[in-house]
């Protein structure tokens, strides 16, 4: 299965709320456990209202604006309404996603797990064509023998690790120490998540 077709299966469970449910051995990796002794989860940690509202109003209220491109030339910036990436940001990401629902996606990954990811898809003239999320609990980064850079993607069920270049890779991360690895709120926050979700049940 290519990279492409794996991120397609995974937006298809993703969207489908019958079929969310996450393979064990990914929920495990991403479980903290608070100092109170709660578990704290994407989706426990989602399950907290005002976790809930706040990563809703940040991400729509951002998913509303346009993300523009701009080349900076010296001190001015110049903005790119014909580059092939204002189309898939702006309009279709890719065909199963609107720009609205793929930065919600994004910048929901983002605060929670401090990474926002998609694979650039392109076609055979090294143009981008798909923009396509993916959950940050199936990605890993590394560097081979010569020092490259590389992300290691799995399968919805967390096997079968695909390598993607660093240039094939939309990564944003969160506050990351090294500069590459961001860390999200679940991780940061945990044992604020876990008060708040022990005094809500």
């Amino acid at each position: 299965m290519s990279v492409i077709s794996s991120i397609r299966q995974s937006l298809a469970t993703w969207i489908a709320p019958e079929a969310r449910a996450m393979p064990q051995q990914v929920a495990d990796a991403l479980t903290v456990r608070s100092s109170s002794g709660t578990s704290v989860t994407e989706a426990s940690a989602l399950t907290a209202s005002a976790v809930f509202a706040a990563i809703r109003v940040i991400s729509e209220t951002i998913a509303q604006i346009d993300w523009e491109i701009y080349q900076k030339t010296g001190e001015a910036e110049i903005e790119l309404d014909d580059h092939p990436l204002r189309r898939l940001l702006d309009e279709e990401p890719n065909p199963e996603m609107t720009a609205f629902s793929w930065r919600i996606a994004m910048l929901t990954s983002y605060y929670l797990h401090g990474n926002m990811l998609a694979e650039i898809e392109r076609n055979q003239g090294g143009q981008p064509v798909g923009l396509w999320w993916v959950h940050p609990s199936r990605v890993s980064v590394h560097r081979d023998p010569l020092g490259m850079m590389y992300y290691a993607v799995t399968s919805p069920d967390g096997l079968n690790p695909v390598r993607v270049e660093a240039a094939d890779m939309f990564h944003v991360p969160l506050l990351a120490s090294d500069g590459v690895t961001g860390r999200g709120l679940v991780q940061r926050a945990r044992n604020s998540f876990g008060l708040l979700l022990g005094m809500e049940e």
